[in-house]
């Protein structure tokens, strides 16, 4: 659609502006911007209303993927973040138990700095002795909020 030119008998007091009607275009692309803004809104006004959950920490020593390095054996720990929030500071403690063994069980301890919630990290546990001949077990022993 041309532009019309506002006369001074329509008020335009014959300043010889302009008057563009808006295109089609411009309606969808303003249509469009506020779907967006709404659905943005509903998932903002979502998350401030359900409640997180709490961060819960699980650590599973992966034994398939023991590996001999320079005299000692490294053990990959799979560590997750199963809750909503994050936490700090995790100290995750993975100990062997010999088959047979009387003898105090070897632990290696790892300290991860921070997991956001529903993250997962690999640590890993390094022992003098071979764990495919015993028991791995991998707990966490604390964390903090950060």
């Amino acid at each position: 659609m041309a532009p019309r030119e506002r006369g001074a008998d329509e008020g335009g007091e014959g300043r010889g502006t302009a008057e563009v009607a808006p295109s089609r275009l411009s309606h969808i692309v303003a249509g469009v911007s506020g779907v967006l803004v709404l659905a943005l809104l509903l998932y903002l006004g979502a998350r401030v209303l359900s409640p997180l959950a709490p961060a819960r920490i699980e650590a599973e020593p992966d034994a398939s993927g023991i590996r001999q390095q320079s005299g000692v054996y490294v053990v990959p720990v799979d560590v997750r973040n199963v809750g909503d929030e994050t936490a700090s500071r995790i100290v995750v403690r993975t100990t062997l138990q010999l088959e047979g063994s009387r003898q105090e069980p070897f632990a290696s301890e790892a300290l991860i700095d921070y997991m956001a919630g529903g993250e997962s990290t690999r640590v890993y546990a390094v022992f003098g002795s071979d764990p495919s001949a015993g028991g791995l077990t991998s707990r966490v022993l604390g964390f903090q909020d950060p």
